[in-house]
């Protein structure tokens, strides 16, 4: 079993931590769970392929190279109301325990328990009805610790790092990395497409700003790269 405290402590309890305890977030989709991959798949097979139940809105096939945005509105020709109905499919189909994780992020993530005191926020809340049973549920069957004590769906997540004391995050959104990092958190940032086209404007604010760091997937994968960044 891999919950650490099954009963969740108010957040003025949490805030009594000792002061010497450093304290990292992290992101779960695109962090931690690869979401991406079965946001495309879900969406080629409602919008693309023949399905009588939605109408045809993609031209072409979408690839992992076609999403320049966090948003998929902002570079798709699918809209708030599709998004929200591969979002609806995935909870209803229990997609979301297929997620597979990112490479190394379980035996990192585990390692990482030993030096720190980890909180997950996550913004599943904001898309999912029941966001919880089916975050922690992946989380066991991937084997992946976690503290229920410690675990967020919050969308303000730059205020609620502040209040908790968090220094640094793992995050992948560039919107999320410049509010942390204008809160005075330091940000470790996931490099993906989505984050660093060089078209959105956001960009050159992310890559110019001190507290912000890239992380890249080469030569290692993303979690190796971040445990040399964290505790080597």
């Amino acid at each position: 079993m891999t919950v650490l405290n099954p009963l969740v402590k108010p957040l003025e309890e949490l805030l009594e931590k000792p002061d010497n305890i450093k304290k990292i977030g992290i992101d779960v989709d695109g962090v931690v769970a690869n979401l991406n991959d079965k946001l495309l798949e879900l969406a080629n097979e409602m919008y693309f392929f023949q399905n009588s139940d939605y109408t045809k809105k993609l031209k072409k096939e979408l690839k992992a190279s076609d999403i320049i945005t966090f948003d998929y509105t902002e570079c798709t020709p699918l809209n708030n109301e599709d998004m929200r109905e591969i979002f609806k499919v995935l909870e209803a189909e229990k997609a979301l325990l297929e997620l597979k994780p990112l490479q190394d992020a379980q035996k990192v993530i585990n390692h990482l328990h030993k030096f720190f005191d980890i909180y997950f926020i996550t913004s599943r809340a904001k898309y999912y009805t029941n966001a919880e049973e089916q975050t922690f549920e992946w989380f066991d069957k991937n084997k992946i610790i976690y503290n229920k004590n410690n675990f967020f769906f919050d969308n303000k997540k730059a205020e609620l790092s502040k209040k908790l004391g968090i220094s640094k995050f793992i995050e992948d959104r560039a919107e999320t990395a410049l509010s942390l990092a204008e809160n005075d958190i330091d940000v470790l940032l996931l490099d993906y497409q989505w984050n660093n086209h060089e078209d959105q404007k956001i960009v050159k604010e992310v890559n110019k700003h001190p507290k912000i760091k890239r992380i890249y997937n080469t030569p290692i994968a993303y979690w190796p790269n971040l445990e040399k960044e964290l505790i080597i």
